[in-house]
């Protein structure tokens, strides 16, 4: 019989650094966001010093394992990610996605921000090693997981 821990919230912010600012087809071609479910949220134009998405994410357990949930969770259960979405500034078409493996996480740091209440953190570059925007699966070291205030 599998044995169910009730489930808990986990604050999540996404930093991307370094992005591909103007080298993108017109001035801010590209913007980047977060998926909610279908729907790109806070599209945040190329050229941004600061891009950052939060999200709350679910976490339950199950007999040891630990599973995420939520409008911002994508994927089956084995292969939970969230997505940073690319998309054209004109017309809003996705034209690629990132993907954030949450498997990668270290479930110390899960426990560690469920119980202080606090946020855990991805920074990732946004851009790949021939400075065009990342895409695919970025997985540790490339993302850098932590748990801050």
């Amino acid at each position: 019989m599998a044995t169910r821990v009730a489930g808990e919230t986990v604050a999540v912010r996404i930093i991307g650094l370094d992005g591909p600012g103007r080298s993108c087809p017109g001035p801010d071609g590209i913007a980047i966001g977060i998926q909610r479910e279908k729907d790109v949220l806070d599209p945040t134009p190329s050229s941004s010093d600061d891009i950052r998405f939060d999200a709350s994410i679910g976490v339950v357990r199950r007999d040891g394992a630990i599973d995420f949930r939520g409008p911002y969770v994508h994927g089956p259960k084995a292969e939970r990610i969230l997505y940073l979405a690319w998309v054209a500034v004109r017309g809003g078409e996705m034209v690629a996605r990132i993907k954030l493996r949450l498997a990668d996480i270290d479930p110390g740091l899960i426990d560690r921000a469920i119980r202080d209440d606090t946020t855990l953190v991805a920074t990732l570059p946004l851009v790949n090693a021939n400075g065009k925007p990342m895409s695919g699966g970025v997985r540790p070291p490339a993302v850098q997981w932590s748990v801050e205030p």
